[in-house]
């Protein structure tokens, strides 16, 4: 990965110097970020602890999309809390699960025996009855529900009281700065993007060949991010579990072969 700013270096000197609106030029790459639709080329999942108060419990900021709640009455004790944590200074103290940790990890907490004998998966009540999945089939029944204020800055959780754990998706940032896949197709991608912004605005003045090369820009952007797309695509595949699947039927009919016969 590398930082998003990187794209500058691939925009005309000319058309930055015009623009003079480096953030308008993070925009337009980052909507090219958007258009290539591929999983874990622009999210990250997180995991969020926070305590429940009068039945509220405020989102993190970088928060786009939910994945999965899960409530706990009680927290854990100090030895479980350990497990999971590595925590700053010497206080026992957990009036708020992750106050004193400067590191949790997410893979020891899901397989923390706390986590999988104190939280269970709430219900989301809103207007997506398709992220009940998580309810109906992956944990087999949700033990409450919550639902998602208009500004999602808060959740609204059924139990006045307890302990949250949210599972989501996030942009992808490092020291507050946006991260990309280092692909020069895509950041070619991303600076015909944004020269083909830059002419977009001035076919209203009508100057002359803006309309053309805004075109000309627009199609070198799409010819560059399908060749972006088609590279993140093949790294995510999994050759051996396509093996696999696509032969499945056939060795399943062949297997009688494999057994000796003594007739």
């Amino acid at each position: 990965m590398i930082q998003l700013d990187a794209v500058f270096n691939y925009i005309p000197k000319q058309v930055r110097q015009d623009l003079a609106d480096d953030d308008q030029i993070r925009s337009w790459a980052l909507q090219v970020l958007k258009m290539l639709r591929v999983p874990n080329s622009r999210y990250v999942k997180d995991i969020h602890f926070d305590q429940v108060v009068n039945h509220k419990v405020k989102l993190p900021a970088n928060l786009k999309k939910i994945y999965k709640v899960s409530y706990a009455k009680e927290p854990p004790t100090n030895d479980q809390f350990n497990d999971f944590c590595r925590c700053k200074g010497t206080t026992d103290s957990l009036d708020v699960l992750d106050q004193d940790c400067t590191q949790i990890y997410h893979h020891l907490f899901l397989s923390s025996d706390y986590y999988l004998s104190q939280y269970a998966p709430l219900a989301y009540k809103g207007m997506t009855l398709t992220d009940n999945y998580i309810c109906n089939v992956n944990w087999g029944g949700c033990k409450g529900f919550y639902s998602i204020d208009t500004s999602r800055n808060y959740l609204t959780v059924s139990e006045q009281n307890g302990y949250i754990a949210i599972e989501y998706f996030a942009e992808y940032t490092l020291d507050g700065k946006f991260m990309i896949p280092d692909l020069e197709e895509l950041k070619l991608a991303m600076s015909h993007y944004v020269v083909a912004q830059y002419y977009r605005g001035r076919v209203t003045n009508a100057e002359a060949n803006s309309n053309t090369l805004y075109m000309q820009n627009l199609q070198q952007a799409k010819t560059f991010l399908l060749d972006a797309r088609a590279q993140l695509i093949g790294a995510n595949i999994n050759v051996p579990l396509h093996r696999e699947l696509i032969n499945y039927d056939s060795r399943i009919t062949k297997i009688h072969r494999r057994f000796e016969t003594h007739d």
